[in-house]
């Protein structure tokens, strides 16, 4: 048995749980107890029982970590009520549409209203929108008290939605011809109207569902 000097506030420190306790920090033999049993342990033992505590801890400490930066993710949509894990054309619509509003300088509050009062008149396609035309859409916008970039917004809802529909026929379609995040970042911002802000909106959530077995570009 080798000898190793393990002293119990060590022995604490590397073990990281409250209810090890070293009975006796003897020089190459030590003895700990566990539910009211001591028992001896050889040093390396000791350190080997340590490390793998310790790598249990350390995991532990990180998933919450990693559950909150998921929760930050998906908060958006979950919070708009948009299901896309679901992958249906219309629920990815929504997403898009959001994205358009977010995508400009103004209070979230007021775009989010905006989001809910197109998705109430049921505008949640290209064509509903082509179908609805800039008064319509001024109305509803105004109506969110959208109203600074109201004119300006009902222009961009119907050309992006009319090259949309020009390009790619639906949102489905585009994601499917995008082999990677970086390429479907670059084919919305072919779009007119579409640039950086409103590109990393959309791909912040799209991407851990569309490209989650996918190489990294």
């Amino acid at each position: 048995m080798s000898r190793v000097t393990l002293g119990s506030d060590a022995y604490h420190t590397a073990i990281g749980d409250k209810r090890l306790t070293l009975c006796q920090p003897w020089a190459g033999i030590g003895s700990k107890r566990r539910s009211g049993r001591c028992v001896l342990i050889s040093g390396e033992a000791m350190i080997a029982t340590a490390r793998k505590t310790a790598h249990r801890v350390a995991a532990r400490r990180r998933r919450p970590a990693r559950a909150r930066q998921a929760a930050k993710r998906t908060f958006y949509s979950h919070r708009l009520r948009i299901r896309l894990a679901s992958k249906k054309e219309t629920e990815i619509f929504k997403w898009f549409l959001a994205c358009l509003l977010f995508g400009k300088p103004i209070q979230t509050d007021i775009a989010e209203r905006a989001y809910r009062e197109l998705v109430a008149a049921r505008l949640t396609s290209p064509d509903a929108i082509l179908r609805a035309g800039w008064d319509n859409l001024v109305r509803l916008l105004d109506r969110a008290h959208y109203v600074r970039y109201d004119f300006s917004t009902a222009t961009k809802l119907l050309e992006v939605s009319r090259e949309l529909k020009r390009r790619y026929g639906t949102l489905t379609n585009l994601l499917a011809a995008a082999k990677t995040p970086s390429e479907l970042s670059a084919r919305l911002q072919e779009i007119k109207h579409i640039g950086p802000v409103t590109a990393r909106i959309f791909l912040r959530e799209v991407r851990p569902i569309w490209f989650r077995r996918r190489a990294s570009p």
